[in-house]
């Protein structure tokens, strides 16, 4: 890996990508999207492309399901590899990575360890 500075880049919102000035409160951005006032096909599409593709720039723009995939895999990986190794002495990072992978399609389940553990 080369060099880089690591900087913190937080999701767009529905107002920033629908060029708001000011922060759109929990109601105007129900509002945006639902009433039918001020709905567009435009703001219901940008909605609708926020939740299934997040709102960081990278996978947003590209709108790539196939992108996403790997997209998440990197953060995942970068999460494991620099901010857990800078947090705390973990001697085994791949266990860790391995953890990751087989919790991610646990995500809304009740996790059970020791079924975790045989299936790794």
């Amino acid at each position: 890996m080369g060099r880089y500075i690591p900087f913190r880049l937080h999701p767009f919102s529905l107002g920033e990508l629908a060029n708001r000035k000011a922060a759109l409160n929990p109601q105007e951005t129900m509002d945006l999207i639902f009433k039918s006032k001020s709905r567009s096909p435009k703001h219901l599409s940008m909605y609708e492309d926020l939740l299934l593709f997040g709102g960081f720039p990278s996978p947003y723009s590209r709108r790539s399901e196939q992108y996403l995939n790997i997209w998440h895999q990197e953060r995942v990986e970068k999460l494991i590899r620099e901010d857990l190794r800078d947090l705390s002495h973990i001697p085994v990072l791949g266990r860790l990575e391995m953890l990751a992978a087989l919790l991610r399609g646990t995500r809304w389940k009740l996790t059970e360890f020791g079924r975790t553990s045989r299936r790794s």
